[in-house]
C-alpha cells in the first residue's frame, strides 16, 4: 500500500511537470518575436545606449501583440488549474484563452507599455539630475513596484472576471494599492522565483512563467474570495 502511494505521489509530480512545461513552451512560442528581441538584449554583453533604446522600442511595439496575449493564454489556463480543473486539455485550453483574451490583453498591453516608456524616460531624466535623482528616488522605485502588482494582477482579472478594460484597469490599480500585504507577498514570491530562475536558466524554457502564473493566479483568487465574501 505504500509502495503504491509512493508511485502514485511519482505520477502525480511527474504529471505536474508535464503540464507546466507545456504550457510554459507554448507561451514562449506565442511570445517568439518578444522573446528573440528580449535574448539579443539578455546575451549581449555591450550594448550601446541607442542600440538599447531602439531594442526596447521594438519590443514595446511586439509585446501588446505578442506577449500579453500569450501571456493571458497561459494564466487562463493557471485559473484552470487553481479552480479545480488540472485535467483540461492543455494546448485547447491555451487557444481559447489566447483568442478570448487577445484583444483586452493587447489593449491592456499598449496602456502598460506606455506607463512604462513614462517612468522609463522620467528615471533617465532624473538620473542625470543626481540630486533631484536621490530625492524621487524612493518615489521611482515605488511606483516600479506599484507598476509591476498591477500587470501581475491585470492578467489574473483579465482571465477571472468579465469585465470591459476600463474597469480592469479600475479593478486592478484598486487591488494593487487596496491589498498592499497580498501584494507585496506576491511579488516577493515572484521576483524569488525569477531570480532562481536566472541563476539556473534550464528553467526559463520549462518552468519560469507557468508556475508564475500559477503562483500568482492562486494567490489572487484567495484575494478575490475573501473579496466577495466581504462584499456578498
Amino acid at each position: 500500500m505504500e509502495l503504491k502511494s509512493i508511485f502514485g505521489g511519482i505520477y502525480k509530480f511527474s504529471e505536474w511537470v508535464m503540464r507546466l512545461s507545456v504550457i510554459n513552451i507554448l507561451w514562449l512560442l506565442f511570445s517568439l518575436p518578444f522573446v528573440f528581441f528580449m535574448m539579443i538584449f539578455l546575451f549581449n554583453p555591450v550594448i550601446e545606449k541607442n542600440q538599447l533604446n531602439f531594442l526596447l522600442f521594438l519590443t514595446s511595439i511586439i509585446a501588446p501583440f505578442t506577449l500579453f496575449p500569450s501571456t493571458a493564454a497561459m494564466f487562463a489556463v493557471a485559473r484552470k488549474w487553481v479552480t479545480g480543473n488540472d485535467g483540461v486539455r492543455l494546448f485547447k485550453t491555451f487557444i481559447r484563452g489566447y483568442k478570448q483574451n487577445f484583444f483586452q490583453s493587447m489593449v491592456g498591453g499598449f496602456i502598460f507599455i506606455i506607463i512604462g516608456w513614462i517612468f522609463y524616460l522620467n528615471y533617465t531624466f532624473y538620473l542625470k539630475q543626481v540630486s533631484m535623482f536621490q530625492s524621487f528616488f524612493l518615489l521611482i522605485v515605488i511606483f516600479f513596484i506599484v507598476l509591476v502588482s498591477m500587470l501581475f494582477h491585470f492578467f489574473s482579472i483579465i482571465v477571472h472576471v468579465h469585465m470591459g478594460i476600463l474597469q480592469i484597469l479600475k479593478f486592478t490599480v484598486g487591488l494593487s494599492l487596496g491589498r498592499p500585504l497580498e501584494t507585496i507577498i506576491m511579488l516577493v514570491i515572484n521576483l524569488f522565483l525569477l531570480l532562481f530562475s536566472l541563476r539556473f536558466t534550464f528553467v526559463i524554457p520549462f518552468f519560469m512563467g507557468s508556475i508564475i502564473a500559477f503562483v500568482t493566479f492562486w494567490q489572487f483568487h484567495r484575494v478575490y474570495q475573501i473579496i466577495k465574501i466581504k462584499h456578498a
